[in-house]
Protein backbone atom coordinates (compact mmCIF):
# COMPACT_ATOMS: atom_id res chain seq x y z
CA UNK A 1 0.00 0.00 0.00
CA UNK A 2 1.48 3.29 -0.85
CA UNK A 3 1.25 6.22 1.80
CA UNK A 4 1.32 9.56 0.37
CA UNK A 5 2.41 12.79 2.47
CA UNK A 6 -0.63 14.70 3.48
CA UNK A 7 -2.13 17.68 1.11
CA UNK A 8 -0.87 16.12 -1.54
CA UNK A 9 -2.91 16.53 -5.43
CA UNK A 10 -2.44 13.15 -6.85
CA UNK A 11 -5.46 11.63 -7.40
CA UNK A 12 -6.45 8.13 -9.14
CA UNK A 13 -6.94 9.66 -12.37
CA UNK A 14 -3.59 11.79 -12.45
CA UNK A 15 -1.67 8.78 -11.69
CA UNK A 16 -2.99 6.38 -14.48
CA UNK A 17 -3.05 9.23 -16.71
CA UNK A 18 0.72 10.01 -15.84
CA UNK A 19 2.01 6.63 -15.09
CA UNK A 20 0.69 4.22 -16.92
CA UNK A 21 -0.10 2.99 -20.00
CA UNK A 22 -3.69 2.87 -20.06
CA UNK A 23 -4.00 6.00 -22.29
CA UNK A 24 -2.32 4.41 -25.23
CA UNK A 25 -5.15 1.80 -25.01
CA UNK A 26 -8.54 3.78 -23.58
CA UNK A 27 -9.47 5.32 -26.94
CA UNK A 28 -9.78 1.81 -28.80
CA UNK A 29 -11.53 0.94 -25.81
CA UNK A 30 -15.56 0.38 -25.15
CA UNK A 31 -16.92 2.29 -22.29
CA UNK A 32 -17.29 -0.61 -19.72
CA UNK A 33 -14.13 -2.25 -21.01
CA UNK A 34 -11.93 1.24 -19.91
CA UNK A 35 -13.80 1.47 -16.62
CA UNK A 36 -13.01 -2.02 -15.51
CA UNK A 37 -9.36 -1.30 -16.37
CA UNK A 38 -8.84 1.85 -14.61
CA UNK A 39 -10.31 0.11 -11.87
CA UNK A 40 -7.98 -3.01 -12.18
CA UNK A 41 -5.22 -0.24 -11.95
CA UNK A 42 -6.07 1.25 -9.00
CA UNK A 43 -6.46 -2.08 -7.22
CA UNK A 44 -2.61 -1.97 -7.85
CA UNK A 45 -2.33 -4.75 -10.51
CA UNK A 46 -0.84 -4.43 -14.18
CA UNK A 47 -2.67 -7.75 -15.81
CA UNK A 48 -5.26 -5.91 -17.42
CA UNK A 49 -2.69 -3.65 -19.12
CA UNK A 50 -0.82 -7.09 -20.23
CA UNK A 51 -4.17 -8.63 -21.10
CA UNK A 52 -4.17 -6.09 -23.94
CA UNK A 53 -1.23 -6.95 -26.12
CA UNK A 54 -2.97 -9.71 -28.13
CA UNK A 55 -1.06 -11.97 -30.08
CA UNK A 56 2.20 -9.40 -30.38
CA UNK A 57 4.98 -10.23 -28.37
CA UNK A 58 6.71 -7.55 -26.41
CA UNK A 59 10.16 -6.57 -25.90
CA UNK A 60 12.57 -8.58 -24.15
CA UNK A 61 14.16 -5.64 -22.76
CA UNK A 62 13.13 -2.59 -21.43
CA UNK A 63 14.03 0.25 -24.03
CA UNK A 64 16.00 3.37 -23.54
CA UNK A 65 17.25 6.41 -25.38
CA UNK A 66 21.01 7.32 -25.32
CA UNK A 67 20.19 10.98 -26.18
CA UNK A 68 17.18 11.07 -23.52
CA UNK A 69 19.46 9.62 -21.01
CA UNK A 70 21.89 12.12 -21.41
CA UNK A 71 19.34 14.60 -20.89
CA UNK A 72 17.95 13.07 -17.92
CA UNK A 73 21.13 13.33 -16.01
CA UNK A 74 21.66 17.04 -17.15
CA UNK A 75 18.23 17.99 -15.92
CA UNK A 76 17.34 15.78 -12.99
CA UNK A 77 20.93 14.25 -11.75
CA UNK A 78 19.51 10.73 -12.66
CA UNK A 79 18.23 8.60 -15.44
CA UNK A 80 14.83 7.29 -15.53
CA UNK A 81 12.68 5.10 -17.57
CA UNK A 82 10.37 6.32 -20.28
CA UNK A 83 7.36 4.81 -20.44
CA UNK A 84 6.68 5.46 -24.20
CA UNK A 85 9.66 3.72 -25.32
CA UNK A 86 8.45 0.37 -23.46
CA UNK A 87 5.03 0.49 -25.98
CA UNK A 88 4.63 -2.24 -28.25
CA UNK A 89 5.58 -1.05 -31.48
CA UNK A 90 8.00 1.80 -30.48
CA UNK A 91 11.62 1.57 -32.09
CA UNK A 92 13.09 4.71 -31.99
CA UNK A 93 12.56 8.29 -29.97
CA UNK A 94 10.26 10.30 -30.82
CA UNK A 95 11.52 13.47 -29.71
CA UNK A 96 15.42 12.57 -30.87
CA UNK A 97 14.86 10.30 -34.13
CA UNK A 98 17.13 7.70 -33.05
CA UNK A 99 16.94 4.06 -32.48
CA UNK A 100 16.08 2.48 -28.92
CA UNK A 101 18.61 0.71 -27.26
CA UNK A 102 17.97 -2.35 -25.04
CA UNK A 103 19.01 -2.29 -21.17
CA UNK A 104 20.09 -5.16 -19.45
CA UNK A 105 16.42 -5.81 -17.61
CA UNK A 106 14.65 -8.24 -19.02
CA UNK A 107 10.57 -7.52 -19.29
CA UNK A 108 8.48 -9.87 -17.46
CA UNK A 109 5.71 -10.91 -17.08
CA UNK A 110 3.47 -9.32 -13.56
CA UNK A 111 3.51 -12.09 -11.84
CA UNK A 112 7.70 -13.32 -12.24
CA UNK A 113 8.17 -9.55 -10.83
CA UNK A 114 10.06 -9.56 -7.81
CA UNK A 115 12.39 -6.56 -7.69
CA UNK A 116 12.55 -3.30 -9.27
CA UNK A 117 15.46 -2.49 -11.69
CA UNK A 118 16.23 1.75 -12.01
CA UNK A 119 17.51 3.17 -15.03
CA UNK A 120 20.32 4.34 -13.01
CA UNK A 121 21.84 0.95 -12.35
CA UNK A 122 20.36 -0.43 -15.61
CA UNK A 123 21.06 2.15 -18.91
CA UNK A 124 24.77 2.27 -20.19
CA UNK A 125 25.42 5.02 -22.87
CA UNK A 126 25.69 3.06 -25.99
CA UNK A 127 26.80 4.79 -29.58
CA UNK A 128 23.39 6.89 -31.59
CA UNK A 129 22.08 5.32 -33.97
CA UNK A 130 19.93 7.83 -35.72
CA UNK A 131 16.57 6.91 -38.18
CA UNK A 132 17.30 7.64 -41.98
CA UNK A 133 14.04 9.73 -43.19
CA UNK A 134 14.89 8.91 -46.29
CA UNK A 135 13.97 5.49 -45.80
CA UNK A 136 10.24 4.61 -45.61
CA UNK A 137 10.16 2.01 -42.51
CA UNK A 138 11.46 4.37 -40.65
CA UNK A 139 9.54 7.30 -41.55
CA UNK A 140 6.82 4.57 -40.32
CA UNK A 141 9.14 3.99 -37.07
CA UNK A 142 8.91 7.49 -36.55
CA UNK A 143 5.02 8.23 -37.19
CA UNK A 144 4.14 5.26 -34.76
CA UNK A 145 6.29 7.16 -32.08
CA UNK A 146 4.80 10.28 -32.21
CA UNK A 147 2.17 9.50 -32.07
CA UNK A 148 2.30 6.96 -29.49
CA UNK A 149 3.07 9.80 -27.45
CA UNK A 150 0.55 12.40 -28.37
CA UNK A 151 -1.58 9.20 -27.31
CA UNK A 152 -0.11 9.13 -23.58
CA UNK A 153 -0.13 12.75 -23.45
CA UNK A 154 -4.21 13.34 -24.10
CA UNK A 155 -6.24 12.85 -20.64
CA UNK A 156 -9.51 13.47 -21.97
CA UNK A 157 -9.91 10.50 -24.47
CA UNK A 158 -12.50 9.08 -24.01
CA UNK A 159 -13.22 5.02 -24.73
CA UNK A 160 -14.80 5.29 -28.03
CA UNK A 161 -14.38 2.06 -29.99
CA UNK A 162 -17.63 2.11 -31.95
CA UNK A 163 -17.26 5.51 -33.01
CA UNK A 164 -13.80 4.27 -34.26
CA UNK A 165 -15.02 1.33 -36.40
CA UNK A 166 -17.71 3.63 -37.86
CA UNK A 167 -14.80 6.30 -38.75
CA UNK A 168 -13.58 3.56 -40.26
CA UNK A 169 -16.28 2.76 -42.49
CA UNK A 170 -16.62 6.36 -43.67
CA UNK A 171 -13.10 6.88 -44.67
CA UNK A 172 -12.44 3.32 -46.61
CA UNK A 173 -15.98 3.91 -48.00
CA UNK A 174 -14.35 7.01 -49.58
CA UNK A 175 -11.25 5.24 -50.71
CA UNK A 176 -13.76 2.39 -52.32
CA UNK A 177 -12.54 -0.53 -50.36
CA UNK A 178 -16.09 -1.09 -48.97
CA UNK A 179 -19.62 -1.01 -49.89
CA UNK A 180 -21.78 1.50 -48.40
CA UNK A 181 -23.43 -0.79 -45.79
CA UNK A 182 -20.14 -1.28 -44.70
CA UNK A 183 -18.75 -4.95 -45.91
CA UNK A 184 -15.39 -4.80 -46.90
CA UNK A 185 -14.01 -5.41 -50.32
CA UNK A 186 -11.41 -7.57 -48.42
CA UNK A 187 -9.36 -8.84 -51.95
CA UNK A 188 -9.02 -5.02 -52.32
CA UNK A 189 -8.61 -3.82 -48.77
CA UNK A 190 -5.68 -6.15 -48.11
CA UNK A 191 -3.82 -5.85 -51.77
CA UNK A 192 -3.77 -1.57 -51.16
CA UNK A 193 -2.17 -2.37 -47.53
CA UNK A 194 0.43 -4.96 -48.78
CA UNK A 195 1.30 -2.29 -51.88
CA UNK A 196 1.29 0.41 -48.82
CA UNK A 197 3.79 -1.40 -46.18
CA UNK A 198 6.99 -3.76 -47.52
CA UNK A 199 6.47 -6.57 -46.03
CA UNK A 200 9.51 -6.94 -44.28
CA UNK A 201 7.97 -4.03 -42.68
CA UNK A 202 5.14 -5.70 -41.31
CA UNK A 203 7.30 -8.93 -40.46
CA UNK A 204 9.90 -6.83 -38.04
CA UNK A 205 6.43 -4.95 -36.47
CA UNK A 206 5.12 -8.81 -35.63
CA UNK A 207 2.13 -7.73 -38.37
CA UNK A 208 2.49 -9.71 -41.24
CA UNK A 209 -0.83 -10.67 -43.25
CA UNK A 210 -0.28 -13.85 -44.51
CA UNK A 211 -2.11 -15.17 -47.44
CA UNK A 212 -5.44 -15.59 -45.35
CA UNK A 213 -8.50 -13.31 -46.78
CA UNK A 214 -10.52 -14.45 -43.95
CA UNK A 215 -8.55 -13.98 -40.60
CA UNK A 216 -5.92 -11.61 -40.20
CA UNK A 217 -4.76 -8.50 -38.03
CA UNK A 218 -6.51 -5.78 -40.80
CA UNK A 219 -9.76 -7.92 -41.04
CA UNK A 220 -10.04 -8.09 -37.08
CA UNK A 221 -9.28 -4.64 -37.01
CA UNK A 222 -11.91 -3.35 -38.46
CA UNK A 223 -14.57 -6.05 -38.25
CA UNK A 224 -16.83 -5.02 -35.61
CA UNK A 225 -16.24 -7.60 -32.53
CA UNK A 226 -15.98 -7.47 -28.95
CA UNK A 227 -12.27 -8.98 -29.11
CA UNK A 228 -9.81 -6.06 -28.24
CA UNK A 229 -7.13 -5.63 -31.23
CA UNK A 230 -3.48 -3.79 -29.99
CA UNK A 231 -3.84 0.01 -31.31
CA UNK A 232 -0.70 -0.85 -33.20
CA UNK A 233 -2.58 -2.34 -35.80
CA UNK A 234 -5.26 0.53 -35.70
CA UNK A 235 -2.46 2.93 -35.99
CA UNK A 236 -1.07 1.20 -38.77
CA UNK A 237 -4.73 1.31 -40.66
CA UNK A 238 -5.59 4.86 -39.63
CA UNK A 239 -1.39 5.75 -41.20
CA UNK A 240 -2.45 3.68 -44.57
CA UNK A 241 -5.56 5.67 -44.97
CA UNK A 242 -3.93 9.00 -44.45
CA UNK A 243 -4.11 10.36 -40.93
CA UNK A 244 -2.61 10.82 -37.76
CA UNK A 245 -4.21 9.36 -35.05
CA UNK A 246 -4.62 13.10 -33.59
CA UNK A 247 -6.41 14.13 -36.73
CA UNK A 248 -8.32 10.34 -36.78
CA UNK A 249 -9.97 11.21 -33.82
CA UNK A 250 -11.64 14.54 -35.24
CA UNK A 251 -13.23 12.62 -38.24
CA UNK A 252 -16.78 12.14 -38.45
CA UNK A 253 -18.34 9.42 -38.49
CA UNK A 254 -20.99 10.36 -41.00
CA UNK A 255 -20.95 8.51 -44.05
CA UNK A 256 -21.86 11.32 -46.88
CA UNK A 257 -21.05 9.85 -50.06
CA UNK A 258 -22.79 13.50 -52.00
CA UNK A 259 -21.62 16.05 -49.22
CA UNK A 260 -24.03 18.09 -47.24
CA UNK A 261 -27.36 19.83 -48.34
CA UNK A 262 -28.67 21.68 -50.55
CA UNK A 263 -28.06 20.35 -53.97
CA UNK A 264 -28.78 21.60 -57.53
CA UNK A 265 -32.18 21.16 -59.47
CA UNK A 266 -31.16 19.80 -62.78
CA UNK A 267 -34.19 20.28 -64.53
CA UNK A 268 -33.68 22.44 -67.86
CA UNK A 269 -36.85 23.65 -68.01
CA UNK A 270 -37.39 24.78 -63.89
CA UNK A 271 -36.90 28.32 -63.07
CA UNK A 272 -33.99 26.47 -60.25
CA UNK A 273 -31.97 25.18 -62.98
CA UNK A 274 -28.76 24.26 -61.51
CA UNK A 275 -29.16 26.40 -58.36
CA UNK A 276 -28.98 24.71 -54.93
CA UNK A 277 -32.35 24.25 -53.60
CA UNK A 278 -32.85 20.30 -52.98
CA UNK A 279 -32.75 20.09 -49.38
CA UNK A 280 -32.83 16.36 -48.92
CA UNK A 281 -31.07 13.06 -50.74
CA UNK A 282 -32.15 9.31 -50.28
CA UNK A 283 -29.31 7.35 -49.93
CA UNK A 284 -29.53 3.83 -50.65
CA UNK A 285 -26.84 1.31 -51.91
CA UNK A 286 -27.02 -0.07 -55.43
CA UNK A 287 -26.55 -3.65 -56.67
CA UNK A 288 -22.39 -3.17 -56.82
CA UNK A 289 -22.56 -1.87 -53.01
CA UNK A 290 -21.89 2.13 -53.93
CA UNK A 291 -23.84 4.60 -52.88
CA UNK A 292 -27.04 5.83 -55.05
CA UNK A 293 -28.40 9.11 -54.45
CA UNK A 294 -32.01 10.20 -55.01
CA UNK A 295 -32.55 14.47 -55.53
CA UNK A 296 -35.89 15.38 -55.91
CA UNK A 297 -36.62 19.08 -56.53
CA UNK A 298 -40.08 20.72 -55.95
CA UNK A 299 -41.02 20.88 -59.52
CA UNK A 300 -40.88 16.92 -59.45
CA UNK A 301 -37.41 16.59 -61.60
CA UNK A 302 -35.66 13.66 -59.68
CA UNK A 303 -32.60 12.10 -60.33
CA UNK A 304 -29.75 9.97 -59.58
CA UNK A 305 -26.35 8.95 -59.32
CA UNK A 306 -23.53 7.11 -57.48
CA UNK A 307 -21.27 8.50 -55.10
CA UNK A 308 -19.06 9.25 -53.31
CA UNK A 309 -18.94 13.10 -54.98
CA UNK A 310 -14.66 13.92 -55.39
CA UNK A 311 -15.44 16.68 -56.89
CA UNK A 312 -17.64 19.83 -56.95
CA UNK A 313 -18.50 18.92 -60.68
CA UNK A 314 -20.23 15.80 -59.27
CA UNK A 315 -22.86 17.25 -57.58
CA UNK A 316 -23.84 18.93 -61.73
CA UNK A 317 -24.14 15.33 -62.93
CA UNK A 318 -26.62 12.08 -62.88
CA UNK A 319 -26.57 8.72 -64.13
CA UNK A 320 -30.59 8.61 -64.70
CA UNK A 321 -33.61 10.52 -64.15
CA UNK A 322 -35.99 8.74 -61.77
CA UNK A 323 -38.74 11.06 -62.48
CA UNK A 324 -39.07 13.87 -65.15
CA UNK A 325 -41.91 15.95 -63.53
CA UNK A 326 -44.69 17.79 -64.13
CA UNK A 327 -42.58 21.12 -65.23
CA UNK A 328 -40.76 19.02 -67.24
CA UNK A 329 -43.43 17.07 -68.78
CA UNK A 330 -45.49 20.62 -68.94
CA UNK A 331 -42.75 21.87 -71.17
CA UNK A 332 -42.50 18.98 -73.54
CA UNK A 333 -45.98 19.02 -74.13
CA UNK A 334 -46.06 22.77 -74.76
CA UNK A 335 -43.20 22.34 -77.66
CA UNK A 336 -44.74 18.97 -78.81
CA UNK A 337 -47.94 21.07 -79.63
CA UNK A 338 -45.91 24.34 -81.36
CA UNK A 339 -44.79 22.94 -85.01
CA UNK A 340 -42.71 25.69 -85.50
CA UNK A 341 -40.00 23.56 -82.79
CA UNK A 342 -38.13 20.74 -84.22
CA UNK A 343 -37.53 17.48 -82.30
CA UNK A 344 -33.58 18.48 -82.15
CA UNK A 345 -34.79 21.69 -80.99
CA UNK A 346 -36.65 20.13 -78.18
CA UNK A 347 -33.74 17.83 -76.85
CA UNK A 348 -31.20 20.82 -76.92
CA UNK A 349 -33.62 22.50 -74.81
CA UNK A 350 -34.43 19.81 -72.26
CA UNK A 351 -30.90 18.11 -72.65
CA UNK A 352 -31.74 14.88 -73.45
CA UNK A 353 -31.45 13.10 -76.88
CA UNK A 354 -33.95 12.75 -79.74
CA UNK A 355 -34.75 9.13 -78.62
CA UNK A 356 -35.95 10.33 -75.28
CA UNK A 357 -38.32 12.78 -76.11
CA UNK A 358 -39.52 10.32 -78.27
CA UNK A 359 -40.47 7.66 -75.42
CA UNK A 360 -41.31 10.37 -73.17
CA UNK A 361 -44.08 11.83 -75.93
CA UNK A 362 -45.32 8.02 -75.91
CA UNK A 363 -45.65 8.37 -71.74
CA UNK A 364 -47.72 11.20 -72.35
CA UNK A 365 -49.90 10.17 -74.80
CA UNK A 366 -49.18 12.76 -77.45
CA UNK A 367 -50.44 13.41 -80.67
CA UNK A 368 -48.69 11.23 -83.58
CA UNK A 369 -47.49 12.33 -86.08
CA UNK A 370 -46.52 15.62 -85.74
CA UNK A 371 -45.69 18.49 -87.98
CA UNK A 372 -42.51 19.99 -87.55
CA UNK A 373 -40.92 22.97 -89.83
CA UNK A 374 -42.45 22.81 -93.60
CA UNK A 375 -43.62 19.60 -94.61
CA UNK A 376 -41.41 17.06 -92.94
CA UNK A 377 -43.17 14.54 -89.96
CA UNK A 378 -41.38 12.91 -87.47
CA UNK A 379 -43.11 9.62 -86.20
CA UNK A 380 -42.01 7.32 -83.42
CA UNK A 381 -40.19 4.19 -83.93
CA UNK A 382 -42.32 1.16 -83.97
CA UNK A 383 -40.95 -0.15 -80.72
CA UNK A 384 -42.18 2.68 -78.67
CA UNK A 385 -45.38 3.73 -80.22
CA UNK A 386 -48.08 3.44 -77.99
CA UNK A 387 -50.20 0.20 -77.40
CA UNK A 388 -53.17 1.93 -77.12
CA UNK A 389 -52.31 2.64 -81.10
CA UNK A 390 -50.17 -0.23 -82.41
CA UNK A 391 -50.89 -3.70 -81.22
CA UNK A 392 -47.46 -5.59 -80.66
CA UNK A 393 -46.00 -8.60 -82.13
CA UNK A 394 -47.72 -11.68 -80.76
CA UNK A 395 -45.88 -15.20 -79.93
CA UNK A 396 -46.97 -16.37 -83.72
CA UNK A 397 -45.11 -13.62 -85.90
CA UNK A 398 -41.98 -14.03 -83.48
CA UNK A 399 -41.69 -17.36 -83.84
CA UNK A 400 -42.08 -16.81 -88.01
CA UNK A 401 -39.99 -14.10 -87.95
CA UNK A 402 -37.24 -16.79 -86.32
CA UNK A 403 -37.98 -19.43 -88.54
CA UNK A 404 -37.41 -17.20 -91.59
CA UNK A 405 -33.92 -16.21 -89.76
CA UNK A 406 -33.07 -19.53 -89.55
CA UNK A 407 -34.04 -20.69 -92.96
CA UNK A 408 -31.95 -17.65 -94.20
CA UNK A 409 -28.58 -18.07 -92.31
CA UNK A 410 -28.68 -22.43 -92.20
CA UNK A 411 -24.55 -22.09 -90.94
CA UNK A 412 -24.83 -19.55 -87.83
CA UNK A 413 -24.69 -20.98 -84.59
CA UNK A 414 -26.15 -20.23 -81.50
CA UNK A 415 -23.75 -17.15 -79.82
CA UNK A 416 -23.39 -15.46 -83.61
CA UNK A 417 -27.51 -15.57 -84.17
CA UNK A 418 -28.08 -13.99 -80.13
CA UNK A 419 -25.16 -11.42 -81.49
CA UNK A 420 -27.50 -10.26 -84.75
CA UNK A 421 -30.89 -11.32 -84.04
CA UNK A 422 -30.80 -10.51 -80.24
CA UNK A 423 -34.19 -8.95 -80.36
CA UNK A 424 -36.12 -11.77 -81.62
CA UNK A 425 -34.01 -13.97 -79.51
CA UNK A 426 -33.87 -12.15 -76.29
CA UNK A 427 -38.32 -12.00 -76.47
CA UNK A 428 -38.35 -15.64 -77.22
CA UNK A 429 -36.03 -16.86 -74.63
CA UNK A 430 -38.24 -14.41 -72.21
CA UNK A 431 -41.50 -15.62 -73.50
CA UNK A 432 -41.55 -18.76 -75.21
CA UNK A 433 -38.11 -20.56 -74.01
CA UNK A 434 -39.52 -24.19 -74.64
CA UNK A 435 -40.35 -23.62 -78.33
CA UNK A 436 -37.29 -21.44 -78.76
CA UNK A 437 -35.20 -24.61 -77.35
CA UNK A 438 -36.81 -26.44 -80.07
CA UNK A 439 -35.75 -24.57 -82.62
CA UNK A 440 -32.27 -24.02 -82.25
CA UNK A 441 -28.98 -24.98 -84.09
CA UNK A 442 -27.49 -28.27 -83.15
CA UNK A 443 -24.67 -27.66 -80.23
CA UNK A 444 -21.41 -28.48 -82.54
CA UNK A 445 -19.25 -31.02 -80.03
CA UNK A 446 -15.04 -30.06 -80.41
CA UNK A 447 -13.10 -32.79 -81.42
CA UNK A 448 -10.23 -33.04 -79.18
CA UNK A 449 -9.31 -36.45 -80.53
CA UNK A 450 -6.19 -34.38 -82.54
CA UNK A 451 -3.30 -32.94 -80.67
CA UNK A 452 -2.31 -31.60 -83.98
CA UNK A 453 -4.12 -28.49 -83.93
CA UNK A 454 -3.35 -27.90 -80.32
CA UNK A 455 0.17 -27.63 -81.38
CA UNK A 456 -0.42 -25.36 -84.07
CA UNK A 457 -2.43 -23.31 -81.80
CA UNK A 458 0.08 -23.71 -79.34
CA UNK A 459 2.90 -22.37 -81.24
CA UNK A 460 0.99 -19.67 -82.71
CA UNK A 461 0.05 -18.30 -79.23
CA UNK A 462 3.87 -18.21 -78.13
CA UNK A 463 4.59 -16.33 -80.74
CA UNK A 464 1.39 -13.89 -79.92
CA UNK A 465 2.29 -13.47 -76.55
CA UNK A 466 5.95 -12.54 -77.26
CA UNK A 467 5.14 -10.14 -79.75
CA UNK A 468 2.22 -8.40 -77.31
CA UNK A 469 5.76 -8.29 -74.70
CA UNK A 470 7.72 -6.74 -77.45
CA UNK A 471 4.92 -4.46 -78.01
CA UNK A 472 3.83 -2.79 -74.71
CA UNK A 473 7.47 -2.57 -73.57
CA UNK A 474 8.28 -0.38 -76.64
CA UNK A 475 5.08 1.68 -76.29
CA UNK A 476 5.56 5.01 -76.93
CA UNK A 477 5.22 7.55 -73.64
CA UNK A 478 5.09 6.33 -70.10
CA UNK A 479 5.79 2.44 -69.72
CA UNK A 480 2.90 0.24 -68.87
CA UNK A 481 4.30 -2.91 -66.99
CA UNK A 482 3.84 -6.22 -68.85
CA UNK A 483 1.61 -7.96 -66.40
CA UNK A 484 -0.10 -10.99 -67.83
CA UNK A 485 -3.32 -9.14 -67.99
CA UNK A 486 -1.69 -6.25 -69.79
CA UNK A 487 -0.68 -9.51 -72.47
CA UNK A 488 -4.41 -10.77 -72.44
CA UNK A 489 -5.91 -7.24 -73.46
CA UNK A 490 -3.19 -6.79 -76.13
CA UNK A 491 -3.51 -10.18 -77.63
CA UNK A 492 -6.97 -9.59 -77.88
CA UNK A 493 -8.10 -12.87 -75.26
CA UNK A 494 -8.89 -11.30 -71.94
CA UNK A 495 -9.25 -15.18 -70.82
CA UNK A 496 -6.00 -16.05 -71.89
CA UNK A 497 -4.82 -16.90 -68.64
CA UNK A 498 -7.82 -19.12 -68.49
CA UNK A 499 -7.26 -21.75 -71.35
CA UNK A 500 -3.23 -21.72 -71.39
CA UNK A 501 -2.88 -24.47 -69.11
CA UNK A 502 -2.94 -27.07 -71.83
CA UNK A 503 -0.52 -24.81 -74.25
CA UNK A 504 2.58 -25.26 -72.61
CA UNK A 505 4.71 -23.35 -74.94
CA UNK A 506 1.99 -20.50 -74.93
CA UNK A 507 2.04 -20.92 -71.30
CA UNK A 508 5.77 -20.79 -70.60
CA UNK A 509 6.22 -17.42 -72.87
CA UNK A 510 3.71 -15.94 -70.79
CA UNK A 511 5.35 -17.05 -67.38
CA UNK A 512 8.51 -15.38 -68.86
CA UNK A 513 7.09 -12.38 -70.43
CA UNK A 514 5.27 -10.94 -67.10
CA UNK A 515 8.15 -8.12 -65.52
CA UNK A 516 8.68 -8.08 -62.16
CA UNK A 517 7.68 -4.64 -60.23
CA UNK A 518 11.39 -4.11 -59.64
CA UNK A 519 12.26 -4.78 -63.00
CA UNK A 520 9.07 -2.43 -64.09
CA UNK A 521 10.55 0.42 -61.90
CA UNK A 522 14.00 -0.14 -63.03
CA UNK A 523 12.57 1.06 -66.72
CA UNK A 524 10.51 3.28 -65.50
CA UNK A 525 13.71 5.13 -64.05
CA UNK A 526 15.75 5.23 -67.14
CA UNK A 527 12.62 6.35 -69.22
CA UNK A 528 12.56 9.29 -66.81
CA UNK A 529 16.03 9.85 -67.83
CA UNK A 530 15.10 9.78 -71.19
CA UNK A 531 12.47 12.38 -70.65
CA UNK A 532 14.69 14.63 -68.86
CA UNK A 533 17.46 14.34 -71.51
CA UNK A 534 14.87 15.25 -74.37
CA UNK A 535 13.69 17.93 -71.80
CA UNK A 536 17.73 19.28 -72.29
CA UNK A 537 17.28 19.64 -67.80
CA UNK A 538 20.07 18.38 -65.45
CA UNK A 539 17.50 16.09 -63.09
CA UNK A 540 18.37 15.23 -59.41
CA UNK A 541 18.39 12.12 -57.81
CA UNK A 542 15.13 12.44 -56.22
CA UNK A 543 13.20 14.49 -59.46
CA UNK A 544 14.35 10.79 -61.29
CA UNK A 545 12.76 9.08 -58.67
CA UNK A 546 9.61 11.04 -58.89
CA UNK A 547 9.23 11.07 -62.45
CA UNK A 548 9.74 7.51 -62.53
CA UNK A 549 6.60 7.29 -59.65
CA UNK A 550 9.65 5.22 -57.55
CA UNK A 551 7.46 4.51 -53.77
CA UNK A 552 9.42 4.85 -50.64
CA UNK A 553 9.63 1.46 -50.11
CA UNK A 554 10.66 0.71 -53.58
CA UNK A 555 13.66 3.10 -53.79
CA UNK A 556 15.10 0.64 -50.61
CA UNK A 557 15.73 -1.61 -53.50
CA UNK A 558 19.32 -2.25 -54.19
CA UNK A 559 18.69 -2.45 -57.86
CA UNK A 560 16.63 0.67 -58.35
CA UNK A 561 18.85 2.65 -56.41
CA UNK A 562 21.61 1.25 -58.80
CA UNK A 563 19.45 2.21 -61.52
CA UNK A 564 18.78 6.11 -60.77
CA UNK A 565 22.76 6.21 -59.35
CA UNK A 566 23.19 4.91 -63.78
CA UNK A 567 20.58 6.85 -65.15
CA UNK A 568 21.92 10.20 -63.36
CA UNK A 569 25.44 9.57 -64.77
CA UNK A 570 25.02 11.25 -68.70
CA UNK A 571 23.87 14.24 -66.53
CA UNK A 572 27.24 14.27 -64.56
CA UNK A 573 29.59 17.49 -65.50
CA UNK A 574 32.20 15.41 -66.96
CA UNK A 575 29.79 13.68 -69.39
CA UNK A 576 28.09 16.66 -70.41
Amino acid sequence: MTILPLGHHYTEDRIINQNTLAPFYIPFLSESRAKNLKQVLIKGTSAAVNSLNGRIRRSDFLQFCPLCAEGDVKIYGEKYWHREHQIIGVRVCANHHVFLENSFVQMRSYYQLDKVCSAEQAIRITQVRPIDQSKFSHQIFLKIAQNVNWLLNQHDVEPTSELVQRRYQSLLFNEGLTTYLGKLRVKKLLEAIQDYYPGQLLKSLQCEIGESTHSNWVLRTLRPSSAFQNPLYHLLIIFFLGYNISDFLQVSAEIKPFGNSPWPCLNPACQHFLKQVIQKCQVVQNTYGNAKGIFCCNCGFTYSRVGPDRSEEDRFRFISVEEYGRVWDSSLQNMWRNSEITLKEMADFLKVDSQTIKRQATRLELDFPRQSKGVEVLELSTSIKSSKVFSPPSAQEYRSEWLTIRELNPDLGRTALLQQFGRVYSWLYKHDKEWLNEHLPIVKKRDFSSSSNWNEKDAALKISIEEAAKRLKDSIGRPIRVTARAISIEVGNTRLRQNIQRLPLANQALVSSVESREDFFIRRVYWASDCFRQEVIHPTYRQIACRAGIRPHTETLESVQKAITVALQPFTPQNI
